[in-house]
């Protein structure tokens, strides 16, 4: 009997050895760092030479993505400068990056207050940085820089009305509000850059959405 066991025992012990070498030659080894993005082996009892088992993303880039509303698309090009900030622990951490792609339609989606809106997607390259080590998959607030000048001329955006497809300013000349045409270069809600049709001392009217203001009529230039 004592014999019949050691030699059952030595049985198994060689079938643990057979199924441990076995499990060795189960195990893969990825040749490069990087993040797994996905595992088609997961839901897997087995898997056939030729499979993919898993797929790994290299980490020479670091990339952030956003999406922007339409009216910001058309001002935003493949390669220009970003910001991108990253809140930890209640610190803001600031890093360059640089525009690799601005999708070429919009995909529909909803406001905060529930409207209807359409955005386009932008991805962005960032800067290299070993802050960014082990960061992957956090928010960000990406600042875009949408226009730059230098010794611009600028008047509030309620200054220029539109009249047939032209641009129109009313400045002051003799006690009358005169329409003068000009070329916007660049505007936001607030304010308006001028590329031509203006120079630097005239004085415009900074609100001409009023029944009072006409070509003609009488104005005073405040200080």
């Amino acid at each position: 009997m004592e014999e019949q066991l050691k030699a059952q025992i030595k049985s198994e012990e060689t079938t643990m050895e057979q199924l441990e070498d076995r499990l060795k030659k189960c195990v893969v080894a990825a040749d490069r760092d990087g993040i797994v993005t996905s595992l088609p082996v997961k839901d897997m009892s087995y898997i056939q030479a030729g499979e993919t088992a898993a797929t790994i993303s290299g980490r020479g880039k670091v990339q952030a993505e956003s999406d922007v509303l339409t009216s910001i698309a058309p001002y935003l090009s493949p390669g220009d400068k970003v910001t991108v900030i990253l809140q930890l622990r209640n610190q803001d951490q600031m890093y360059g990056g640089t525009i690799n792609q601005v999708y070429d339609y919009a995909a529909k989606g909803t406001s905060a207050l529930g409207m209807d809106e359409y955005r386009v997607h932008v991805k962005i390259d960032m800067d290299e940085s070993p802050d960014l080590e082990g960061k992957e998959g956090y928010g960000t607030n990406i600042r875009f820089t949408l226009y730059q000048g230098e010794n611009k001329l600028v008047i509030p955006s309620s200054a220029v009305f539109e009249l047939d497809d032209q641009k129109y300013v009313f400045v002051i000349k003799n006690g009358k509000a005169e329409k003068q045409p000009v070329e916007i270069e660049y505007r936001t809600a607030a304010q308006a850059v001028i590329k031509e049709g203006l120079t630097e001392g005239e004085k415009v009217i900074d609100h001409v959405d009023s029944e009072e203001i006409y070509e003609g009529a009488k104005v005073y230039a405040g200080s």
